[in-house]
C-alpha cells in the first residue's frame, strides 16, 4: 500500500472514530422506500457512460453511479451485493482522494450551464 493510501485510510479511520464518539454505535435500515433517490441505477450508468464518451466524465459521475448501484442493491435486499457495492463506493472515494492529494494544481472546473 502506498504511503498516500495509508494516510487516506488513517484519515478515514480517524473520521470513523469521530463519528462513533459523536453518535455512538449506529444501526439503520439499509433502505427506506419513500426516500426520493437522486438518480436511479440505470439512469446513473447511462449518464456516466455518456459523460465519458463525450470527454466530460468526472469523479462525481463515477461516485454517484457507484452510490446509485449500492442504493439499488439495498432496495433489492441482497446484502452480499450491497456490501460489494459499498466496497466499490469506498474504493472510488479513496481513488478520488488520492487524485486530490496528488494534484500539483487544481483541476479546471467547467460549469455546464
Amino acid at each position: 500500500m502506498s504511503s498516500l493510501r495509508e494516510k487516506i485510510i488513517a484519515d478515514i479511520d480517524e473520521e470513523r472514530d469521530s463519528q462513533d464518539r459523536k453518535w455512538g454505535p449506529q444501526r439503520h435500515p439499509d433502505f427506506e422506500p419513500d426516500y426520493p433517490l437522486v438518480l436511479e441505477r440505470e439512469a446513473s450508468i447511462k449518464l456516466t457512460n455518456y459523460a465519458f464518451q463525450n470527454d466530460k466524465g468526472s469523479w462525481s459521475h463515477i461516485f454517484v453511479e457507484e452510490v446509485s448501484e449500492a442504493i439499488e442493491e439495498a432496495r433489492l435486499g441482497d446484502v452480499e451485493k450491497l456490501r460489494n457495492e459499498l466496497i466499490q463506493v469506498a474504493a472510488v472515494a479513496v481513488a478520488w482522494i488520492e487524485d486530490l492529494d496528488s494534484r500539483q494544481e487544481p483541476m479546471p472546473t467547467e460549469v455546464p450551464f
